[in-house]
């Protein structure tokens, strides 16, 4: 039976990660476009997963869900919940299980609190605490997607999460 999970940090540069709970994510990122060219980046979102999904089956995709915090302008705001109706679009096309998962959940279940405050380094925590599991990950977009799927993986399997999860650093 396939249990294996992708999960996405949706974005220009969308960050995954993919595997089986209890096993090592692979893992990265992509450029998709240009935030000038929105198109463009609808596309290569959709040959990403086109390729990764006929290479890599998942039974199940989880994303990152939109949280537009601050102003953001209107094109933004449009390339943003468009990379979301893509991603279910392209799973409900595959017959891939597909659903997001709020960020701040994600980082209370991977760092014990939710890192936020003028002055606090996000990025740096966030890729502090991949590097605790064994990645490298390449930027936050991708650590992002590694806490992810690792938080998924605790939902939907806590024994083998367990196994796969080093201690947070101190």
């Amino acid at each position: 039976m396939n249990r294996s999970i992708m999960f996405l940090d949706l974005a220009t540069t969308t960050g995954w990660a993919e595997g089986e709970p209890g096993s090592r994510a692979v893992s990265g990122r992509i450029r998709l476009g240009n935030v000038a060219h929105p198109g463009g980046i609808g596309r290569g979102l959709n040959n990403f997963l086109a390729a990764r999904f006929q290479a890599f089956k998942p039974a199940r995709v989880y994303y990152e869900s939109p949280f537009l915090a601050g102003t953001m302008n209107a094109n933004t705001v449009r390339v943003t919940y468009g990379l979301t109706f893509m991603a279910q679009t392209l799973c409900e096309i595959y017959g891939i299980h597909c659903e997001g998962r709020n960020l701040s959940t994600i980082r209370k279940g991977e760092l014990g609190y939710v890192p936020r405050g003028k002055g606090v380094n996000v990025k740096g925590i966030i890729m502090s605490r991949a590097r605790d599991l064994g990645y490298d990950p390449a930027d936050d977009n991708e650590a992002d997607a590694i806490l992810g799927w690792h938080h998924v993986c605790a939902e939907l399997d806590p024994k083998a999460a367990l196994r796969a999860s080093p201690p947070l650093s101190q």
